[in-house]
């Protein structure tokens, strides 16, 4: 079972320490676990993620994340993974509209 979250990104809030604190979690675990930013740009909490070696952290770009063309970024990302646990606005709708468009079965 392979497990990615998908959350806008890692500047500092509510949603950003939950993955920071929880994605070494799953990994000691057992479960292979991977974040994908919509915006990667550089933070304190990506930085903190970076040090830990076993983290995969994809970054779709340092733009706006409110860029519709996310959606079909998302969709070659969506199929490598069973299970996709989306955060925050509009990280929601672009990979629910991802989802649909790319007849994805991950849930």
């Amino acid at each position: 079972m392979r497990v990615l979250q998908v959350i806008n990104s890692m500047a500092t809030g509510g949603a950003e320490k939950l993955l920071l604190t929880a994605l070494p979690k799953y990994l000691d675990r057992g479960i292979p676990v991977e974040i994908l930013l919509l915006n990667g740009s550089n933070t304190p909490f990506l930085q903190k993620l970076s040090e830990d070696q076993r983290i995969v952290v994809h970054k779709l770009s340092s733009g706006s994340v409110y860029n519709p063309l996310h959606i079909f970024r998302l969709m070659g990302h969506l199929r490598k993974y069973e299970i996709v646990h989306v955060h925050l606005f509009p990280s929601i709708y672009w990979c629910a509209l991802a989802k649909i468009l790319g007849f994805q079965s991950c849930k």
